[in-house]
């Protein structure tokens, strides 16, 4: 068993942490035996007055080629912010899309075999979760200057292609945060 372990620090008291299993990538059984297990975290505090804030963590599927996984994953986050909109619970979710913003052209990274261009969708899944959720990187400024909210650094290669160093320049968001 493989899971994906997420973790939050918090100096407020957690009342409850729940594990919502995203959907698995789609390939043989033998390989989701030991594929990690993509999962949100659903974090709830208490808040003054009694009520609940809700905090979201997860790490969404890098690597999964065009197999439907991401659009199903950005469907679950979509309907569980939504389930707690119509509860009227106020929310932040954070985490790893590894995703493009729209407007991102993907061809820019190359083909690198470590994060080149045949990772990231035409379009990217992230639109539907932008379409009904608000994020907290303002996408106006980001057009206008992308650099500002890269997150992703990439790697320095050896000879042979393989990762060596990170490289002191992002270069791409993948990273994103929505608000309630």
């Amino acid at each position: 068993k493989v899971d994906l372990h997420l973790a939050v620090l918090s100096k407020f008291p957690i009342t409850k942490v729940s594990r919502l299993q995203l959907p698995l990538l789609n390939e043989s059984w033998f390989r989701r035996l030991f594929n990690l297990k993509r999962a949100i975290m659903d974090i709830r505090f208490e808040v003054e007055g009694g009520s609940e804030f809700v905090a979201l963590n997860t790490h969404l599927s890098a690597y999964a080629m065009d197999d439907g996984t991401p659009e199903k994953e950005i469907k679950m986050l979509l309907e569980h912010t939504e389930k707690l909109d119509d509860a009227g619970l106020p929310w932040i979710l954070a985490g790893d899309f590894n995703h493009l913003p729209p407007g991102d052209d993907r061809k820019r990274l190359g083909n690198d075999p470590q994060g080149g261009a045949q990772f990231y969708s035409e379009i990217t899944p992230v639109a539907k979760l932008l379409e009904k959720q608000r994020s907290a990187m303002d996408m106006e400024e980001w057009k206008r200057n992308p650099a500002l909210f890269n997150t992703y650094l990439p790697f320095k290669k050896d000879d042979n292609g393989q990762p060596i160093e990170a490289l002191n320049v992002s270069d791409r968001v993948l990273d994103w945060m929505f608000v309630a």
